[in-house]
């Protein structure tokens, strides 16, 4: 295995290459991955360890872009975590790792070892670039920017190493351009599996037709379900 120092490089090296083959004139990538990529090294020499990467649409900036994940999140953890999307991951990952349901969970603002849970996950989005429509995506420009990017994501999807990949809102966008071998379902999600890696085919995180408890629990249950445990 790579020293943490190369890791990082590694890290560096290729938003450098994402930076000089998609930036625009005035929209420049948006450096997702690994949420505290020295944390992250720690999970991938961990046995057993689950290894989460979330595969989502892409990300708003109204400036263009030009920042990175890990930043934002060194920053400004609280503030994200107020919006939807962000207290859902936190949840979500929280909940996998501790092997916890909704109910035995403590509240974000009152155990900051929900919101810490993301610095051992990774957030990959399809679109590297910043979104076109503000918050409102078309899924057009996420299809052509998975075409475009594809390279790009495989290779994170190889350097990170996930054993569950959640794609939210994403796995439509996927299925379009390579097969995957159905495996189950639990509540609302489905599992697949390719390579060795096991997609789940879920909401987006923001989404509210079915509420957060529930969301947060089925991909518990379907970690559970994985792993054989309870």
């Amino acid at each position: 295995m790579v020293s943490k120092e190369e890791f990082l490089k590694s890290i560096t090296d290729f938003e450098l290459r994402v930076n000089e083959a998609i930036s625009e004139t005035e929209r420049f990538p948006i450096y997702d991955g690994a949420i505290n990529p020295e944390r992250y090294f720690d999970v991938l020499k961990t046995t057993n360890a689950p290894r989460l990467m979330y595969l989502l649409k892409e990300a708003y900036d109204e400036d263009g872009g030009g920042w990175a994940y890990r930043d934002l999140f060194k920053t400004g953890a609280d503030e994200l975590l107020k919006k939807p999307t962000w207290s859902t991951l936190a949840y979500s990952s929280y909940g996998i790792q501790e092997n916890l349901l909704w109910n035995d969970m403590p509240f974000i603002k009152e155990d900051s070892s929900v919101k810490e849970s993301l610095n051992d996950v990774c957030i990959v989005n399809i679109q590297k670039l910043p979104g076109l429509n503000g918050s409102r995506t078309n899924m057009n420009d996420i299809r052509k920017a998975y075409k475009n990017h594809k390279a790009f994501i495989d290779e994170q999807i190889d350097f990170y190493k996930p054993n569950i990949i959640i794609c939210g809102g994403t796995f439509s966008v996927l299925r379009e351009e390579t097969s995957y071998d159905f495996v189950d379902w639990v509540g609302e999600v489905e599992i697949y599996e390719r390579n060795g890696i096991h997609y789940i085919d879920a909401y987006h995180p923001s989404y509210r037709g079915i509420g957060q408890e529930v969301y947060v629990d089925d991909l518990v249950n379907t970690f559970r379900k994985l792993k054989n445990v309870k």
